[in-house]
Parts: C-alpha cells; sequence; structure tokens
C-alpha cells in the first residue's frame, strides 16, 4: 500500500483515542484547500510524550478511524506507526516516507507544533517534511517565526500563510472550522456515564459502546 501513496502526503498524526469529529473536519478541510487527493490519519503506537496508562490500545483506536472515514473519499488511515516496537516518533516515520521519495505535509494543532523542540530530532523534521499548522482563534501565527528562530531553524522569506524555510521545507498556516471537543473530554463523559452522540461518527459511538471502551475498567 505504501508503493500506491500519491505525493505529496497529507500526515495528521494523534492518538485519536477517540477519534472525533474535530479531526476529521479539520482533515477534510486541509485536503480541499492544498489540494491533496487525501489527507491519511496516523494513529500512534506508544506515544512518548504522552504515557498514559489508559491508553486505548492501537487495535481498537485503528478500528474506530477505519469506521469513521468508511465514506470519507478524502481521508485515509495508515498503520506504520503501530507496527513498529517502542516509541513512536515521528522523525522514524518521515524518515521511512522520504527514504519513498515522498514529498510529505505534516499536520498539527498550534499548541503541539509550540511543542516541538521537545520532539526527537526536532530540528531533523524541518529537513525531512513540510508543516501544516493548525491555528487557534487565539493563536497567532505571529509567534512561530520567532519559536523557530529559537529552534536554529533560518527563515528564507515569509508569503501571506507561508514560510519558507532554508532548508527547503514550508511551514503553513490553516485555520480550520473550530470545533470544541477533544479526546480527553471525550473519555471524561465516557467515564461520568455522559452521551458522545453527534461529537464523533455514529459508527465509532456503536464501537465503544460494543467493545465497552472508555469505562473505568481495564481495557
Amino acid at each position: 500500500m505504501i508503493n500506491d501513496l500519491p505525493s505529496p502526503l497529507g500526515l495528521l498524526g494523534g492518538t485519536f483515542d477517540p477519534v472525533h469529529l474535530g479531526h476529521l473536519r479539520a482533515a477534510i478541510e486541509v485536503a480541499e484547500a492544498c489540494d491533496f487527493s487525501k489527507v491519511y490519519l496516523i494513529p500512534v503506537g506508544i506515544p512518548p510524550h504522552k504515557m498514559r496508562s489508559d491508553l486505548t490500545p492501537f487495535e481498537h483506536r485503528l478500528k474506530m478511524i477505519k469506521l469513521a472515514i468508511e465514506d470519507a473519499a478524502q481521508l485515509g488511515v495508515l498503520e506504520i506507526e503501530g507496527q513498529r516496537q517502542g516509541p513512536s516518533y515521528t522523525i522514524d516515520t518521515l524518515n521511512y516516507f522520504n527514504s519513498k521519495g515522498i514529498e510529505t505535509y505534516f499536520i498539527l494543532g498550534s499548541e503541539a507544533f509550540l511543542e516541538i523542540h521537545t520532539w526527537k530530532s526536532c530540528q531533523e523534521l524541518f529537513n525531512l517534511s513540510h508543516f501544516i499548522v493548525l491555528l487557534r482563534e487565539e493563536m497567532h501565527k505571529k509567534n512561530i517565526p520567532e519559536y523557530l528562530k529559537n529552534l536554529g531553524l533560518e527563515i528564507a522569506s515569509k508569503e501571506n500563510d507561508e514560510l519558507f524555510l532554508h532548508s527547503g521545507k514550508k511551514v503553513l498556516f490553516f485555520r480550520p472550522t473550530r470545533l470544541e471537543v477533544s479526546g480527553s473530554q471525550l473519555r471524561s463523559i465516557l467515564r461520568k456515564g455522559g452521551s458522545i452522540k453527534f461529537l464523533v461518527p455514529e459508527k465509532v459511538l456503536q464501537y465503544i459502546t460494543e467493545n465497552r471502551l472508555y469505562l473505568n475498567e481495564v481495557h
């Protein structure tokens, strides 16, 4: 399947625990805005920064994504990080696609982007991939150039919603439709016995119910 992937390739990583409408809507809007044939969701296997004892097993998170995107032609899913042993590092994923000659655009929220200095080999990431930063209303893109300079990265030029780096890669800014929903919020609602209907796709809700996920039980 990897050899059949389009280039350039939009990649949206995350724990997706569970996948929700905020993830899906942002991915579709990026696909349309950047003219990607698909944006691929990449569920993390073992997140190095979120070592939660209650992390839902990869197989469940992957299945929920597959159910969520069944009718979404613009979205796909890749299992690459769940197939590796040990913590899932973005540098390993981007190195893999780079070795296949696939141009990538890594999509992430502004909060995660401003923590990228804590990621493994953070400077090298910007030699391997373009980045698309999903801005929240309170996050202004003017804060990011200074942040990149503090990482030791040189900005060659700016143009509207794009920064061009000396590495030849770009950092693009995109403001998707804002949906106030998060995985932690959904897990909290479910553990209190509440409903998350209309916050996740119906098939995902059914899967969560059938498999008794996000209860105060050990999975």
